[in-house]
């Protein structure tokens, strides 16, 4: 790897020294932020530039990204195209942006000028991925009814740390770390809480990261968890049983009670009708 970077850097300045033409090549820095933008630009002090490619390096070599022409435009190809677009167009200046920055995205980026009759005049910059991708909290119940075990789980890159967020006491067993071959790493935390002494109604689980370049720069999350519903004081669950069973009988009552009450309004009113005639003298 490193051997492939000489060259690429012995030929980079040979071919800058026989044409005496430079390309600068500016950044955002050597690390992105997961989830945020990052802005690649190069700039060619002077020559007939025809077109502009950016390309990154693969295991299996060089992948167009997006081109630019005066014929044909600025083109983003695909798989890059849902997240990636020129933020700069010109033939001697040129700038793209990636958004929403991912894992995947992590590695060399070139820009290339095609220029005539000098040929391709090439510049590179590099970049790795930091930050938190994912988190969990979960809570999981054991055979002894006031024992619960909260698991919290945080994948990011590089490792991320972890600690419990809580003024009560808790039993914190030994992280687990598991890491693959991207350097992504997941971390996973558990601790054994007694519900007989535990207070609170929640736990947090709280989990940073630091730019290794960077140190003033840190990305930080937080999840909280309900282990527990503060139970109802009894006078209170009483008096509500009390006046539900009272409601209840109330309406059995009314349900019963008036059809009948109806009923005899109704016989009273017939048997007691008044019948009135009209005698003439």
């Amino acid at each position: 790897m490193m051997i492939v970077f000489v060259r690429s850097l012995l030929m980079f300045i040979l071919l800058t020294e026989c044409t005496g033409n430079k390309v600068i090549v500016q950044s955002n820095g050597s690390t992105a932020v997961l989830n945020k933008d990052f802005s690649f630009k190069c700039s060619l002090s002077h020559g007939n530039v025809k077109q502009v490619t950016w390309q990154k390096q693969k295991d299996k070599g060089l992948e167009n990204v997006a081109t630019y022409s005066v014929k044909f435009g600025p083109k983003v190809l695909e798989p890059y195209h849902q997240r990636v677009n020129f933020s700069l167009i010109g033939l001697n200046e040129s700038s793209i942006t990636i958004h929403n920055v991912q894992t995947e995205d992590e590695g060399c980026y070139m820009c290339l000028f095609n220029t005539y009759p000098e040929g391709s005049i090439t510049g590179k910059s590099c970049f790795t991925v930091f930050g938190i991708s994912e988190m969990n909290i979960e809570k999981f119940s054991t055979k002894s009814e006031n024992i619960i075990v909260v698991s919290c789980s945080v994948t990011g890159k590089p490792s991320p740390m972890i600690a419990w967020q809580t003024s009560e006491n808790i039993t914190e067993h030994e992280m687990e770390i598991k890491e693959d071959d991207k350097g992504i790493v997941t971390i996973i935390s558990n601790v054994t809480v007694d519900l007989s002494t535990f207070q609170a109604k929640e736990i947090s689980c709280y989990a940073y990261l630091q730019n290794p370049t960077r140190p003033e720069e840190r990305q930080e999350v937080e999840k909280t968890i309900i282990v527990r519903i503060r139970d109802v004081p009894s006078h209170v669950g009483t008096i509500v049983g009390v006046c539900g069973i009272l409601l209840i009988i109330v309406t059995v009552i009314a349900v019963i009670v008036m059809p009948a009450v109806f009923v005899g309004n109704t016989r009273i009113l017939s048997s007691s009708s008044v019948v009135f005639e009209t005698f003439s003298e």
